[in-house]
């Protein structure tokens, strides 16, 4: 299995590739990790899932929140953006308004799609901090989330002119394996949570 840990001053973080066979496992004890790290500073687990299906690419974050909610065992977490209602850029401030209109003291867990290299198509990289949804298609938005997830769905071309065209031609497989991984995962991660 290949793990690739980074851990700085600033973060934390770890890339993993969504076809191993203990890819979810590995996962759900990274996110347990950095969750049970801040036991006691949050009421609600809130897992902000950013994209739209408009573009294959961008489905990661609505894919994931789809199956989330289709099966997640979870009582204390609470999802935001699915294929049903995606949160993106024209809605995400009014999602975020929602969310803390709703729950006191949330843990957001920002789950987005983004581009990389070439070999780091198809892997999860759950990081210790906030993402800035957007980027890879021109836009910045303002940084979201306390802990991330990101799933790398296509390569990141500096001589792309458009990076939707990237996002658009980037196959379903990928991202729903990601998804798929993502989402066991969480409902892993959540359960124990609520059994520890």
């Amino acid at each position: 299995m290949e793990l690739i840990i980074i851990k700085t001053q600033a973060s934390w973080a770890i890339t993993i590739n969504s076809y191993d066979k203990r890819a979810a496992d590995s996962c759900a004890d990274a996110l347990f990790g950095l969750i049970a790290e801040r036991r006691g500073s949050y009421e609600h687990i809130i897992f902000l899932c950013i994209g739209t299906d408009r573009a294959t690419g961008d489905a990661f974050g609505p894919l994931a929140g789809h199956m989330l909610i289709k099966g997640r065992n979870a009582r204390r977490a609470y999802v935001y953006g699915s294929l049903h209602k995606p949160v993106h850029a024209a809605n995400l401030t009014m999602a975020l308004e929602a969310i803390y209109e709703h729950h006191k003291n949330p843990l957001i867990i920002a789950i987005d799609a983004c581009l990389g290299a070439a070999d780091k198509i198809g892997k999860i990289i759950i990081k210790d901090g906030a993402i800035i949804p957007g980027m890879a298609k021109g836009e910045r938005l303002a940084k979201v989330g306390d802990i991330s997830i990101l799933g790398v769905v296509n390569i990141a071309n500096g001589d792309t002119a458009c990076p939707l065209e990237v996002l658009s031609s980037t196959r379903l497989n990928v991202v729903m394996q990601m998804a798929e991984v993502a989402a066991k995962a969480i409902g892993k991660c959540v359960g124990r949570l609520n059994t520890s």
